[in-house]
């Protein structure tokens, strides 16, 4: 099922012996590598297709640098975003004790943590904020930052190009600068025709709405790919679903892959 320059990861656990139950066959499309909770991988094959491929964008520096001059606080809403911030570091050594760094989640924050290692052993910068962990997405995390009650006035974000959701909007009482850090492309459609293969799909997972497009698009030359159950991350994607005339089978309450994953292998 790999397809040369297509990331495929396929996760497979064997039916339980002891159960009637058939192996349930997921397909995950969001770019980053699915975290699924052990317990609810019994009787599950998952499979990694990205629907999108991500490019890192240069960023303005100048503009970075102005802001980090000051007391801020650096957000980063995806592993994409703490790779670009690495990438400068006429940035990150910049950091001081003044600067509140926050990250969206657990994996996230590591890969931001590892990034100013250096400067916190010399001049103490602050460990990586998360929100708790029912909370980590892009909403739970304006919430944390609000909460904290120490979160400076001015935010630097590192995100996603054109992404729908702003801090400008959902944190209007801060000052934020918005960086364009990476973007997305859709992965050639015979690609994802060719690694997703004949499979019966029993669940298609969706994480954005550029992702339903890249679907539609594949399920051309993959027809099966539209006989599946579709599960969408969140709202956005699951409009982009029903604008597709694909039906929208599962939606959690909160924005979370682990979540979903878990919530939809129950659905037996």
């Amino acid at each position: 099922m790999n397809t040369p320059n297509l990331p495929t990861l396929v996760t497979r656990t064997h039916p339980n012996p002891h159960t009637e139950r058939s192996t349930m066959h997921i397909l995950y499309t969001g770019t980053r590598t699915p975290v699924m909770d052990d317990a609810a991988l019994s009787d599950v094959t998952l499979v990694h297709v990205p629907l999108l491929r991500v490019e890192e964008l240069p960023v303005d520096v100048e503009a970075a640098s102005q802001w980090l001059r000051l007391p801020c606080a650096v957000v980063v809403v995806s592993g994409h975003g703490a790779r670009v911030f690495a990438r400068y570091p006429q940035l990150t050594g910049l950091l001081t004790p003044a600067h509140v760094l926050w990250a969206v989640g657990a994996r996230t924050a590591a890969r931001l943590d590892g990034i100013v290692q250096a400067q916190r052993e010399g001049e103490g910068v602050p460990r990586v904020r998360v929100p708790d962990e029912e909370a980590q997405h892009f909403e739970g995390l304006c919430e944390a930052m609000r909460a904290a009650g120490d979160t400076p006035r001015r935010l630097l974000l590192f995100g996603l190009e054109g992404s729908p959701r702003t801090l400008r909007e959902a944190m209007p009482a801060y000052d934020a600068l918005e960086l364009e850090a990476y973007g997305t492309r859709p992965t050639p459609p015979e690609q994802v025709a060719e690694a997703t293969g004949a499979q019966a799909w029993d669940w298609i997972v969706l994480t954005s709405p550029r992702g339903v497009s890249a679907l539609v698009e594949a399920a051309r030359l993959a027809p099966a790919l539209t006989t599946a159950r579709m599960a969408a991350i969140g709202p956005t994607t699951a409009a982009a679903l029903r604008d597709a005339g694909l039906p929208v089978d599962h939606v959690p309450d909160a924005p979370d892959v682990r979540a979903l994953l878990r919530e939809i292998t129950a659905q037996r």
